[in-house]
């Protein structure tokens, strides 16, 4: 190989990684992320607020989903707690879940992803809000820190996943990550309350994620 060209390609390359690790330090910064992320969580919840209940979304559309079993709109993603699978489903919403999650009302999930695909509502992330199934206190959005807290599952459209994992493949930097798309285009929402929980008493040295489905989960 022409020596030249092997050190030409060398700056060019390490130029290219100057230029992504200025990009993550200012577009990426944990002051930057968690700015956005606490306007984005306000805006959500005043949305939220708003509804008495998830038929209130689709009120009057006379939009109804498929089953489950039929047709997901949503998949929890697989393998690792910390590291999900490569995206090679074709559901147009994934579940970035943390360990333990116990998900309490699926068909009114699959109802709220299947809504918003078909009204177009332009979200790509929704932030599903949880308790602890042991006190049945609400695990907070935000930690102390002011960074999502690591027990908040989140919905993302698929697709935008799928660039994301391009990048990152830990769970909780491809939710920031996601957020701060989120926050660039103003698409995020946030599901009612009661729809899932987090078990508190699962084994500290579990590694794949093990999410349970209520027996009653498909009550309406």
């Amino acid at each position: 190989l022409d020596k030249g060209k092997c050190t030409a390609a060398a700056v060019a390359r390490a130029k290219k990684v100057s230029e992504v690790k200025d990009w993550i330090d200012s577009d990426f910064s944990s002051a930057t992320v968690g700015d956005g992320f606490v306007a984005l969580i306000k805006m959500a919840e005043k949305e939220f607020k708003k509804r008495k209940s998830i038929n209130a979304i689709a009120s009057g559309t006379g939009l109804i989903p498929p089953k489950i079993s039929e047709r997901a709109y949503f998949k929890v993603a697989t393998g690792p707690s910390a590291h999900p699978d490569i995206v090679d489903w074709d559901a147009p919403w994934t579940l970035l879940a943390p360990e333990g999650l116990n998900i309490l009302k699926e068909e009114q999930i699959q109802y709220f992803a299947y809504t918003m695909i078909m009204q177009n509502t332009g979200s790509v992330v929704v932030v599903l809000p949880v308790k602890d199934s042991v006190t049945g206190k609400d695990i907070p959005i935000l930690d102390k820190s002011g960074s999502i807290h690591k027990d908040i599952p989140i919905m993302v459209r698929t697709y935008v996943l799928t660039a994301l994992q391009n990048q990152v493949s830990r769970r909780i930097s491809l939710t920031l990550f996601a957020i701060q798309h989120a926050q660039r285009t103003n698409s995020i929402q946030s599901m009612p309350n009661g729809l899932a929980e987090i078990d508190r008493e699962r084994s500290p040295d579990q590694q794949e994620v093990t999410v349970t489905i209520s027996p009653k989960s498909n009550d309406n």
